[in-house]
């Protein structure tokens, strides 16, 4: 978190219903609300849900999916979509790095947006 926050980005983290700080803390970038969720002690998990307005697919998401190598797409069991992204922090990873990948998630939203928004090509019979 203080790694985001020194990018600049304001972070929020809330307490659980204990009083416990929760696992996960949130920001915005490029406009965009994500989520930072602590997996594993070495593995931080960014992500950013949309309610699927455009009636996205399965197969849509796969499309996707099978292009990009650095996030993965997904429907959840409500229909909403979301986009992820995970961070491996363990020995020898710099902050630069991590700072490199919270910028490439940033800077793959707006993206994956518009290939939300793109008409599928139709496939021949």
């Amino acid at each position: 978190m203080a790694i985001i926050q020194g990018m600049g980005f304001p972070c929020t983290r809330n307490n659980d219903k204990d009083g416990k700080p929760n696992t996960f803390f949130s920001f915005k970038s490029e406009g965009h609300d994500v989520i930072a969720s602590v997996v594993t002690g070495t593995t931080l998990y960014l992500f950013s849900r949309y309610t699927n307005d455009l009636k996205v697919t399965s197969e849509r998401l796969n499309k996707w999916n099978a292009n990009e190598i650095l996030s993965t797409a997904y429907m959840d069991d409500d229909g909403t979509i979301l986009i992820g992204a995970p961070i491996v922090v363990v020995d020898g990873v710099t902050e630069e790095h991590i700072r490199s990948l919270v910028t490439e998630f940033g800077d793959t939203i707006p993206r994956f947006l518009r290939f939300l928004r793109e008409t599928p090509t139709p496939q021949k019979p």
